[in-house]
């Protein structure tokens, strides 16, 4: 009987996706200590966003002529190490503009990486096991949230935001050490030319990147600033962030897990309804003013729960799309269509919010209506395209 792949691979590929996660959410989070610290307005944290997912989105479009030609270990080790490199530079960030150009760099080269590790998982995971082993590694995105933006805010708060990224990027460099020890070669798959205009000719292809486009821009109109909003509209106290991302990560991580074993059972249309159910009900509580503090807790973690589950279910659908020869391209043009949806949900969150003099920010509820409805939207267009071939 065919087993799913060896744990060494999983632990590894689940301890990158950490790292590059926890990278790349923590901004979000410290956006309080870093505007007072650099001196920028709160709402330019959209921009450091779209410096990290544009990059990535540029690379990728370098990377299309020879991400399915090249050794996949040879690609990965390569960008993980600028990826570690990097983060330690933003440590010395003195500006916004300073850390917005490192922000940029390491968007690009962890975006390549994380691509990568998903191509090489879904190569040696047999069909029946991908929801599973998908969860197991997106494992990793849970865990920067349940035990990495805790342990970023106390470290933030108890000594500075510079040693947060100095940390990472050590944790960077001690798994490409592991990873050049560990990893065996994976051969190139393919080597035609026009690998990318037959990819894209493919109907099934196309919608799930329009699936993948909604489903980021929905979430990433309200993620960037939503910890300032915390904060600064709802009265919670910058010591108390570190809870609601523990809570919130902890009940995100036991549901990944639950709707990727859902996905693989029972169909990935059922585990995004539940999703995006639970999703939409913690972003409804966000359009008021003001709220009690027990309920603006339990509105986080549903909308953390909930965007999880959305993620975990068009994941594992997305994964059955490729055939074998053009994964790693599939993979790179669908980091790119995100991190393009990303870019995109940023600068306009960055555009309709503005800060008052009190610190508290202006116009949540328009974000928070367009992201319901791009939900929905996500959600029915799933069911017309893949509900009856999943």
């Amino acid at each position: 009987m065919t087993q799913p792949p060896r744990s060494t691979f999983i632990i590894l590929f689940a301890a990158l996706q950490f790292t590059y996660m926890l990278d790349f959410i923590m901004v979000m989070p410290l956006a309080p200590d870093l505007s007072q610290s650099l001196l920028f307005n709160v709402q330019k944290i959209g921009l450091l966003s779209a410096a990290y997912t544009g990059a990535s989105m540029l690379l990728g479009a370098l990377s299309l002529k020879f991400i399915d030609k090249c050794n996949r270990r040879t690609l990965l080790l390569s960008s993980w190490g600028v990826f570690a490199l990097s983060t330690v530079m933003c440590a010395w960030a003195q500006n916004f503009d300073q850390l917005f150009l490192a922000r940029a760099l390491i968007g690009a080269s962890g975006s390549m990486a994380v691509s990568i590790v998903m191509a090489i998982s879904i190569d040696i995971t047999p069909p029946r096991y991908l929801g599973r082993v998908i969860a197991k590694i997106m494992t990793g995105f849970t865990l920067a949230t349940v035990l990495g933006v805790p342990l970023i805010l106390i470290l933030s708060e108890q000594y500075s935001w510079r040693s947060c990224f100095v940390l990472i990027g050590l944790l960077a460099a001690l798994l490409h050490i592991y990873a050049y020890f560990k990893l065996p070669s994976f051969k190139p798959t393919v080597d035609v030319s026009d690998a990318s205009t037959h990819l894209l000719r493919q109907p099934n292809v196309i919608k799930m990147y329009v699936l993948q486009i909604f489903n980021q821009f929905s979430a990433f109109l309200i993620i960037p600033t939503l910890s300032a909003y915390l904060v600064f509209n709802l009265a919670i106290e910058r010591g108390h962030l570190s809870y609601f991302y523990l809570l919130g990560g902890m009940t995100s991580f036991i549901t990944v897990h639950i709707l990727g074993h859902m996905a693989d059972s029972q169909g990935t249309q059922k585990t995004l309804f539940l999703g995006t159910a639970i999703y939409l009900a913690g972003l409804l509580a966000f359009s008021f003013d003001s709220l009690p503090t027990w309920l603006t807790f339990i509105c986080f973690i549903a909308f953390m729960a909930g965007n999880a589950g959305r993620n975990i279910s068009l994941t594992t659908s997305s994964s059955h799309v490729p055939s074998p020869s053009f994964r790693a391209r599939y993979m790179t043009f669908q980091g790119m269509v995100r991190d393009a949806s990303i870019t995109l949900a940023s600068i306009l969150s960055s555009s309709i919010l503005s800060t008052q003099s009190n610190g508290q920010i202006e116009h949540m509820p328009i974000l928070i209506l367009l992201a319901i409805f791009t939900a929905i939207y996500v959600l029915c267009a799933h069911h017309i395209w893949f509900n009856k071939k999943q």
